[in-house]
């Protein structure tokens, strides 16, 4: 850096301004852009929703942790805002533990896979055991738009379940929830 001082005389008088000029250097340049470089390549890069190719309805049904039909029958929101809730009747299971309505989160943003699921529909859901983006307290089963999930009718994937289990929902509910529903 070269500091320079110079006489200046606006309207008549006389004043003392202090010039400094930065040499560049070029090797100050390389390394800066290289800085840059190597934080851009360390630092996890934002991504939209991206499924790996279609999977077999074998592979589909082995990674989830419930194979279902049912009827949404509302969109609520949950306490994580990352997620939306769908209230759902079950109708068909195939495999693990329902409760009746069955809870089940979506990610509320299409650049986290939302499912796209509509009230009234009849959907079979191949859910995951956990979230894209952290827990949704008030679910344990999730959804995305990656799972398979799809309307079931005329879903081939429905007839090549064969045939689902007995009784559709199998966990009990809790003392709380059998003395709220017989009050």
């Amino acid at each position: 850096m070269d500091v320079r001082f110079s006489q200046w005389r606006p309207g008549g008088r006389s004043a003392v301004r202090q010039e400094a000029h930065v040499s560049r250097s070029p090797s100050l340049l390389v390394s800066a852009v290289l800085v840059a470089g190597l934080g851009a390549a360390f630092v996890g890069q934002a991504r939209a929703c991206e499924c790996t190719g279609p999977q077999t309805l074998d592979v589909r049904v082995a990674r989830s942790s419930a194979v279902f039909t049912g009827k949404v029958l509302a969109i609520q929101p949950s306490a994580n805002p990352q997620y939306q809730l769908l209230v759902v009747a079950p109708v068909l299971r195939w495999k693990g533990g329902l409760t009746d309505p069955v809870i089940v989160a979506d990610p509320n943003f299409d650049g986290i896979c939302m499912f796209h699921a509509t009230v009234g529909t009849e959907y079979l859901f191949f859910t995951d055991p956990g979230g894209v983006v952290g827990p949704a307290p008030e679910a344990g089963l999730y959804v995305t738009s990656c799972s398979g999930s799809a309307p079931s009718q005329d879903n081939p994937d429905v007839l090549a379940l064969g045939a689902p289990l007995m009784p559709t929902p199998t966990l009990a509910r809790s003392w709380w929830a059998l003395k709220r529903s017989f009050r």
